[in-house]
Formats: C-alpha cells, sequence, structure tokens
C-alpha cells in the first residue's frame, strides 16, 4: 500500500452508508477497501459534513409555515418544541426568533442515553484500550442506566445502585 491512498466518491459513499446506516466500524471498511482507518476516518466525516449541511426541505418547509401566516401569528408564539435537528433549530431561530425553545421528552432522552453511551465507551476505551464486554464494570453500569426501573430484572436493580460506588468498595 502506498503512501497515499485516494479513495473514490463511490467508495466514501458506501463506507458512510455501513458506518452510518449499519454501524459497521470505520476499521472495518478501511480493511475492506485497502486503505488507512486514518484516511477513510478522515473522507467519511468529511463527506458527512457536506451531506448534513446542505440545504435541508424539511427545514425550508418550516420556515415557510409560520412566514404564510403572518407576522401577527410569529408575533404570538412563546414556545417552540421541537427535536435538536439542527436545520429545524436554525429555522425556528430566523422565524422565531422570540420564542422559547423547548425539547420533547422523547429527544431529550434520547439525547442524553447517547451521550451517557458516549462517554461510557470514551472511559472503557481509555481505561483498557478496548470496547466494553459483557461482565465488565462500565458495560454493566451503561446497561443498568439506560434502563428504566420497571424493565429492569430484580439483579440488575442492585447493579444501578452498585454504579455510584467507588470500584474499591463494591468488592
Amino acid at each position: 500500500m502506498s503512501g497515499r491512498t485516494l479513495l473514490s466518491r463511490a467508495a466514501v459513499d458506501w463506507a458512510l452508508r455501513r458506518v452510518a446506516l449499519e454501524s459497521v466500524s470505520i476499521s472495518a471498511c478501511a480493511r475492506t477497501l485497502g486503505c488507512s482507518w486514518n484516511t477513510l476516518d478522515r473522507a467519511v466525516r468529511a463527506h458527512g459534513m457536506r451531506i448534513l449541511s446542505r440545504s435541508d426541505p424539511y427545514a425550508r418547509a418550516f420556515a415557510n409555515w409560520p412566514e404564510a401566516r403572518g407576522a401577527r401569528f410569529r408575533d404570538r408564539v412563546e414556545v417552540v418544541a421541537m427535536d435538536a435537528f439542527s436545520g429545524w433549530k436554525q429555522a425556528a431561530a430566523r422565524m422565531l426568533a422570540h420564542a422559547v425553545e423547548a425539547g420533547d421528552s422523547f429527544h431529550v432522552v434520547h439525547l442524553a442515553t447517547g451521550r451517557l453511551t458516549m462517554v461510557c465507551c470514551r472511559l472503557q476505551r481509555e481505561a483498557t484500550g478496548r470496547r466494553g464486554v459483557k461482565g465488565e464494570r462500565l458495560y454493566e453500569c451503561r446497561r443498568a442506566l439506560l434502563k428504566t426501573a420497571p424493565l429492569r430484572p430484580h439483579a440488575s436493580e442492585n447493579a444501578s445502585t452498585r454504579c455510584w460506588q467507588t470500584p474499591s468498595t463494591t468488592r
């Protein structure tokens, strides 16, 4: 393999779809394409950002909806409830700048659990140099914290309590 690898647009698009839609790792895609992890990671991130930065038709529709109702309607809007999608957020900030943004409970919980998972995964990688597996403390804590109390089996009820204790007190 040469020092510099060039990837076709089709290859980068294929890798982005595999990573985003099928949760395949960058490493696995890089092995398949015969390139380095860094090369593919940079290309996939750049391609993904280009896609996300394009004008979104839903954001345009959201911006057009309050505009079609006139200034009197827009002035009376006090709260805008929406998910955290940046296109809608930007449209709301532009069209209803005086209104308070409120996230609906589903999306707030979804964002919080996503952040919890990211932090636990990062801590696991920093501590062990690899992903977590069943039976390890951080993995079990994440699983216990992501389940609501009624859905937890009796055995994991104690697991969520143990998550808040320091490792030395759990032995």
